[in-house]
């Protein structure tokens, strides 16, 4: 068997840049609902796009918790 190798540790700073990443996709994903409903007739806002945004969301609370907990542990190791 092969040895497993360890993981590095997930830095703040790489929780921030995940969190940055859904947010901008979630913002995206706004935008193009917003066009829809604007446009004239308004069209409906596919679930698929309902479910992207939902899951963008989670991306970005759960690195976010991520990003203080890990900035929390830094400050207490001081």
């Amino acid at each position: 068997m092969s040895p497993r190798r360890k993981r590095k540790p997930i830095t703040a700073w790489e929780h921030w840049q995940k969190a940055e990443t859904a947010l901008r996709a979630v913002e995206e994903e706004m935008q193009s609902i917003a066009r829809r409903v604007a446009a004239e007739p308004p069209a409906t806002v596919s679930g698929f796009i309902v479910a992207d945004v939902r899951r963008d969301v989670r991306r970005f609370l759960e690195n976010f918790e991520l990003l203080v907990r890990e900035q929390k542990r830094t400050v207490a190791s001081r």
